[in-house]
C-alpha cells in the first residue's frame, strides 16, 4: 500500500519538504491576521497524544506538523506512506530564525520551566 497521507496515534502525519515549510512560513508572514501553529511531531508527542485528548487534538489543530526524528519517518512508512520527510524542530527553528533576520521581523518565545523562553532567546541573539 503506497499513499501521501497516514495517521499515527490519530495524528495526521504530513509529508513537507523543508521547502515547502519554508514557503508555508513565508507565506504566513506575509499574511498576518491569524495566529499559526506549527507542531513539532516526535514520538513521546505521538505517545502522550494516545492517551491525552487534549493534546491530540492541539497537534491536529497545527497548520504544519513536523516530522521531528526518525521514528516518525520510520512509523509513517510502515504505514505505507509513499515519501516522508523529517525536519526537525531545531533545524526548523534555526531556518525560521535566519529568514525572520532578513525582514528584521520579530519572535516572541513562549517557554516553559525554569526561565526556558530567556535562555533559548540568548542561544538565538
Amino acid at each position: 500500500m503506497n499513499t501521501n497521507s497516514v495517521k499515527l496515534f490519530s495524528i495526521d502525519i504530513q509529508s513537507l519538504t523543508k521547502k515547502e515549510v519554508l514557503e508555508k512560513i513565508t507565506f504566513y508572514i506575509d499574511n498576518p491576521g491569524k495566529m499559526r501553529h506549527v507542531a513539532s511531531l516526535n514520538p513521546e508527542n505521538l505517545m502522550v497524544a494516545s492517551s491525552d485528548e487534549e493534546f491530540r487534538l492541539i497537534l491536529q489543530s497545527a497548520n504544519i506538523r513536523l516530522n521531528d526524528g526518525v521514528g516518525v519517518v520510520f512509523g509513517a512508512k510502515l504505514k505505507g506512506m509513499n515519501k516522508v520527510y523529517k525536519y526537525t524542530g531545531v533545524d526548523f527553528m534555526e531556518d525560521v530564525l535566519a529568514h525572520v533576520a532578513v525582514g528584521r521581523l520579530r519572535v516572541l518565545f513562549l517557554g516553559g520551566r525554569g526561565k526556558l523562553a530567556e535562555k533559548l532567546a540568548d542561544c538565538y541573539s
